[in-house]
């Protein structure tokens, strides 16, 4: 992850679509799920001479509408990592103040836990990646948001690198379920780099390129649909946009 900065102007985080939802637009629930995606700094690492162990998976996800609070859109992310059928980990959306013990007042800094599916383990990382201390990570009035989780902390290596999700909306009471779907930290279907980087993803102006390393074999393996970009200092109604992956045209030699 880059150095943070003590302020940037606006962020883009990109990720690769894993769902897509089928609900007929317009919408503006902001408890129904229309995006998920994935990605991970797996890359990075590995240029920095590190592994799997040491990267970091991020899940997003984007709702119909804005919420005004954070607490509007509970969120769980169900995770098995052996491939059993049977969920081992579970990532929720809640405050700094209940995490640290349950009898206290919520709170406004809003984080994301990673604990067992038996609720034990617990584990907090910022909202949106970044402390709001450091950056602006546009924590309200939005409708995205990305989830953070150490891969070590779900026991990935080099020999285990792979793990199956699937996102939902309402908390332990689903109202929207999304489709489970795979992702494999170290072989992912896409994954993003920029020469302007901001505390989290990449400054998002008309000057910064956002590269692509493509795997089409892994991108089809995981069922993916394309990039997932958030553009977190949007106005609402664009915070969320989709690129489409598409093969090059083919050209035929002339005379054929």
């Amino acid at each position: 992850m880059p150095t943070p900065a003590t302020h940037i102007e606006r962020t883009a985080t990109s990720a690769t679509i894993t769902n897509a939802s089928t609900v007929p637009p317009p919408s503006t629930d902001q408890t129904r799920a229309k995006y998920d995606g994935m990605a991970s700094n797996f890359a990075a690492q590995k240029a920095a001479g590190k592994g799997v162990a040491d990267s970091t998976i991020y899940f997003a996800v984007a709702t119909f509408g804005p919420w005004t609070s954070p607490v509007q859109t509970p969120l769980r992310i169900d995770i098995d990592t052996n491939g059993d059928g049977v969920d081992d980990f579970r990532v929720t959306t809640g405050d700094l103040a209940t995490f640290t013990s349950a009898a206290n007042s919520s709170s406004d800094v809003f984080i994301a836990t990673l604990c067992t599916s038996a609720g034990t383990n617990c584990k907090a990382s910022p909202r949106n990646v970044v402390d709001a201390s450091v950056a602006d990570m546009v924590l309200f009035n939005t409708n995205v948001v990305v989830l953070p989780v150490a891969a070590a902390d779900l026991g990935l290596s080099s020999t285990k690198t792979a793990f199956t999700y699937r996102v939902r909306t309402g908390g332990s009471s689903a109202i929207d379920l999304m489709p489970r779907q795979s992702y494999d930290v170290a072989r992912p279907g896409m994954s993003f780099s920029a020469a302007n980087n901001a505390p989290f993803g990449f400054v998002d102006s008309a000057a910064n390129t956002i590269s692509v390393a493509y795997d089409k074999t892994a991108f089809t393996n995981a069922k993916s649909k394309g990039i997932l970009l958030l553009h977190l200092h949007n106005e609402n109604g664009k915070h969320e946009e989709i690129v489409t992956a598409a093969a090059p045209p083919r050209h035929r030699a002339a005379g054929r």
